[in-house]
């Protein structure tokens, strides 16, 4: 279970806490409890940022998904087979080919 706390300095953590019974191994009574708790800001940190390079990216993606849409359905003339396309995405021929786009 992930517990956050606001210390007496204002400061936020974040600690991973879990907890076992120590029980009789022979008659299964319960004898005391055993709980850990681990501090993970920084960790959590690492997590949130992650996250948002990835919708960063993600975004990045979608936004430039006009172009390569431009890209596919540029009209080849079907009368002129061996006539070069003309570039209207702002992509140099030679990358276009080379990103299979022809």
């Amino acid at each position: 279970m992930r517990v956050g706390m606001v210390l007496l300095d204002g400061s936020k953590i974040i600690l991973e806490c879990t907890g076992s019974a120590i029980r009789d191994p022979i008659n299964g009574e319960f004898l005391a409890g055993m709980t850990t708790a681990r501090d993970i800001t920084s960790m959590a940190q690492q997590i949130r940022e992650m996250r948002e390079l990835e919708q960063n990216r993600f975004t990045v993606m979608l936004e430039t998904m006009p172009q390569l849409v431009s890209l596919l359905v540029t009209p080849m003339p079907l009368d002129t087979p061996g006539k070069q396309l003309t570039d209207t995405s702002g992509m140099d021929m030679y990358i276009r080919r080379l990103c299979g786009f022809l």
